[in-house]
């Protein structure tokens, strides 16, 4: 499983979140995306307490050697440092509580040739297994090369499959920085990731261009889960407003797939507005009345009371009446779902799971009568039209119930992927319908 490694960026002696490819030595200086007043010992002793081990600590350029020692001080063994590592100093930082030191510029001469014997020498001073190569990778017309000094000068090492086979004698990881995307919150380089992880012969942790928390389940697909990933500037924790940080550690304690793209979507569900929610709902619903062949000549549609992010299927109540079809809304009972008939608006109440669900005195109806489920999910996987539900297997029930009754997916198109988690006892969905109109259908 792909997991989330925290990041300590330090540039001036503080911490901040930069515009990569604007790191240079010009007047103006880079281009800053966020400016920390905490010290970075704050956020080590931060991801001490959250069991995040394995990040890194980056100083980019001089004056950052006593933030960056302070921050090793508060997480011992549980940071990696980088940044002006050599030879002559790589010791020194592991005895300051580094787990490992990361290295670039120092296995390259002036002119950006890689010199093989400075890498050895670094080995001598750190051993392999305390030892990860940065290949700041930027992409040119030949394929991606490492860049060095602070991304400012383009080296002649190639990142193909035959160096990464070599470096990997002499490192135990490897950190990617896509200096193309680096900063910019943009998306990231998926070309550079699928590389990578159909390499993964080693641990590699990717950086750059992560804008919301779906990348990181991108990254672990492209990967196979053999890479991690490291998120800056979109982190609410360094400012950003895209990615929140506890929903990265909820995604790294996941127990399994179908945990960790819960916690994705249930994180993109949470960042909708009101008005949003309102809008897509209206433009999901006008693409289930256009096209009316999946209502059924009479019988029962069984409709959902969503919860907190979910489309709003209550206008569907006297639509579907005016065509005589009888509608009904699910209720919790024990661990099985009941379908109960519903008039209008008026026959709902909200229920202990926040969701609306039918009054007491609505009556219900067998499972046998139920032609039609609108099915609600968290994500939806368009080449084996799989749902993912929340986990407790309350809509996989209901379906065996009702092997007759239509299936049809109700979600937003951002909830669509190509691939997600499924096991055998997940039912699959006859269609899916989503503000974007129908992404597949059975005929009829």
């Amino acid at each position: 499983m792909t997991r989330f490694r925290p990041c300590i960026d330090l540039h001036d002696g503080r911490v901040k979140q930069i515009v990569g490819s604007t790191l240079t030595d010009g007047a103006t200086g880079p281009r800053e995306n966020f400016v920390s007043d905490r010290p970075a010992s704050w956020f080590a002793e931060r991801y001490a307490a959250d069991g995040l081990r394995g990040g890194h600590v980056i100083m980019l350029g001089k004056g950052n050697e006593d933030a960056a020692r302070e921050a090793l001080a508060a997480f011992p063994g549980g940071l990696q440092v980088g940044g002006g590592i050599r030879p002559g100093n790589a010791a020194r930082w592991l005895e300051a509580g580094a787990s490992h030191v990361i290295v670039t510029s120092s296995i390259f001469d002036e002119g950006g040739r890689f010199d093989e014997q400075k890498l050895r020498e670094l080995v001598a001073e750190t051993g392999t297994e305390r030892l990860v190569l940065d290949l700041s990778c930027k992409a040119t017309p030949e394929g991606w090369r490492v860049a060095m000094n602070r991304w400012q000068t383009l080296t002649d090492l190639a990142v193909d499959e035959a160096t990464l086979n070599h470096l990997a004698t002499f490192c135990s990881e490897f950190l990617i920085h896509a200096v193309d995307v680096e900063g910019k919150c943009e998306g990231i380089d998926r070309q550079l990731a699928r590389f990578l992880g159909a390499w993964g012969r080693l641990p590699l942790t990717y950086a750059g261009g992560i804008n919301k928390l779906e990348d990181l389940w991108d990254i672990h697909q492209l990967s196979h889960g053999r890479m991690d990933a490291t998120v800056g500037s979109a982190l609410d924790l360094f400012g950003g407003s895209s990615v929140k940080y506890n929903d990265c550690i909820k995604f790294t304690r996941a127990r399994d797939e179908k945990a960790a793209l819960r916690t994705v979507s249930k994180a993109r569900l949470a960042f909708a507005t009101p008005s949003q929610l309102m809008i897509r709902s209206q433009r999901l619903l006008a693409a289930l009345m256009r096209d009316e062949r999946w209502v059924p000549q009479g019988g029962v549609v069984a409709l959902f009371g969503g919860l907190a992010g979910e489309p709003d299927l209550i206008p569907l109540i006297p639509w579907l009446q005016a065509r005589n079809v009888r509608a009904a809304f699910m209720d919790f009972q024990g661990d099985h779902l009941e379908p109960k008939l519903i008039l209008s608006e008026n026959d709902l109440l909200t229920g202990s799971y926040g969701a609306l669900i039918p009054a007491p005195e609505a009556a219900p109806v067998s499972a046998s009568e139920v032609s039609v489920v609108l099915t609600p999910g968290l994500a939806f996987g368009r080449s084996t039209h799989a749902r993912l539900g929340r986990g407790k297997g309350y809509y996989d029930r209901f379906f065996a119930s009702a092997p007759d009754a239509r299936r049809i997916g109700i979600g937003w198109s951002d909830q669509v992927f190509d691939q997600i988690p499924a096991e055998a006892h997940d039912t699959p969905l006859h269609d899916l319908v989503t503000d974007a109109g129908w992404e597949w259908r059975r005929e009829g």
